[in-house]
């Protein structure tokens, strides 16, 4: 009849309607849940790059062509740049200093190149033009399948450090100078001792034969 039809359709309706419900409320929860954890991965990392923003050594995070694309506080500092001075730009070829060979910046080129991790002590230049003596350390990012995608760097100011084993070393070759000047002198002292003991002798023989003569 149709009533009974039409109590079926409303059974069917109902259950649909609670089966969607249910469906949504999940996925309501489940979107609470994401949304969540969300904020909380966004809040360390917030937390985080506002410690790598303040931390005294100096990071960027480049392109997989060493292109700038992130730089902390330090490195504006240390260096005089702006952000838009190192935004898309050649991270290498902006800080190049003549002081870096050849040879290391041939070293640095080929590890990059190959995607390898680089350790490797560089002179860098500040926009104004001082050269400042740096340990710099690159690492890349690859993705799941292995293609780099970034690379991170670490800038680590040793000039201080250079100036102090310079010093050390400087003091070193003087002690050094000195130990053989002290050894030269005992040497000459050593070799002169047994000629001015001679000389001594004789000047002490001819008095003696001078007064001889004189009351004689």
């Amino acid at each position: 009849s149709d009533d009974t039809v039409r109590h079926d359709f409303e059974q069917q309706a109902a259950m649909t309607i609670a089966m969607r419900s249910s469906a949504l409320l999940h996925a309501h929860s489940r979107l609470h849940r994401v949304n969540a954890d969300l904020e909380q991965r966004t809040g360390a990392l917030r937390v985080l790059s506002m410690l790598v923003d303040k931390t005294p050594v100096g990071m960027t995070i480049c392109d997989a062509k060493l292109r700038a694309l992130w730089v902390n506080e330090h490195m504006l500092q240390r260096y005089g740049y702006t952000r838009d001075d190192f935004f898309n730009v050649d991270l290498l070829e902006l800080l190049h200093c003549a002081d870096t060979s050849r040879q290391t910046i041939a070293h640095v080129q080929r590890k990059l190149t190959a995607a390898q991790s680089v350790d490797v002590t560089v002179t860098h230049g500040t926009k104004s033009g001082q050269c400042i003596e740096q340990h710099l350390v690159v690492a890349p990012v690859a993705d799941d399948d292995g293609h780099v995608e970034n690379f991170v760097t670490v800038h680590i100011d040793i000039a201080d450090h250079v100036a102090v084993e310079r010093a050390l070393k400087h003091a070193e070759e003087q002690e050094h100078e000195a130990r053989l000047a002290r050894r030269m002198v005992a040497h000459v002292s050593h070799e002169l001792r047994a000629p001015l003991s001679g000389i001594g002798g004789s000047i002490d023989l001819l008095r003696e034969l001078t007064l001889a003569a004189r009351t004689a």
